[in-house]
């Protein structure tokens, strides 16, 4: 049951993290402010680093999600 617990109280953390708050806020910055700057890079290497951020940036949502759909099916098998 802990393990239940504990991945539900996860979920929410996580789901707090994505929609709300300064985190949410900065995060949806920081990628429009990657993308623009991507859109007007003068050179590859330049381009290929913004997109690496911007990858790194949807991995970590990824896993956020990852932490709420499994809290949510943790849920759904109480």
């Amino acid at each position: 049951m802990a393990n239940l617990a504990d991945a539900q109280e996860r979920a929410i953390q996580a789901r707090h993290l994505i929609e709300e708050g300064l985190f949410a806020e900065r995060f949806s910055a920081l990628e429009d402010e990657y993308i623009e700057q991507w859109r007007q890079a003068a050179t590859v290497e330049e381009r290929e680093y913004l997109h690496c951020k911007l990858r790194a940036m949807q991995d970590i949502r990824l896993d956020l999600i990852s932490i709420i759909t499994t809290g949510d099916i943790a849920a759904s098998n109480k």
